[in-house]
């Protein structure tokens, strides 16, 4: 407690770590599985590993936390198809298509932009579609947004 203010604590649900350890660096991060996302990256120079595991307490060392909108959410994937004009041009289809999608994604996910796969392209004999993976994050007590 600081001066009379609670401070906020989280638990995360499904944490996984990995340490890797080697002569210039040792990394250590933390991993939220509910949500697939990292969460912590920790770096640290072997003199600092060392003081670490001697147990030498607050140890300097570089730390990045990432995603905290996203802890403790399962994220939900799927694949998005929406229609797309048959004369874009080549060079201009990863930029152009990103701005469509933002026309038809449904509220609340997040679309990879990502338009270089084979299953990409879906050509009918009158229209032309692309599709791509959208994701979000959604609470367990909540349903999804489709």
């Amino acid at each position: 407690m600081l001066a009379g203010k609670k401070l906020a604590k989280m638990e995360l649900k499904d944490p996984r770590i990995t340490i890797l350890v080697n002569a210039e660096k040792t990394i250590i991060e933390i991993h939220d599985s509910l949500a697939s996302v990292l969460f912590c990256r920790i770096e640290l120079t072997p003199e600092q590993f060392s003081k670490a595991l001697s147990r030498i307490s607050y140890t300097e060392c570089k730390a990045k936390i990432f995603n905290t909108d996203v802890l403790n959410k399962r994220l939900v994937t799927k694949k998005h198809k929406f229609e797309i004009p048959k004369d874009i041009p080549y060079n201009q289809r990863s930029e152009i298509l990103s701005e469509i999608i933002k026309q038809t994604l449904p509220d609340g996910w997040i679309s990879d932009n990502y338009f270089s796969s084979q299953d990409t392209f879906i050509n009918t004999e009158e229209k032309l579609y692309a599709q791509t993976t959208i994701r979000q994050w959604v609470d367990e007590s909540e349903g999804i947004n489709s």
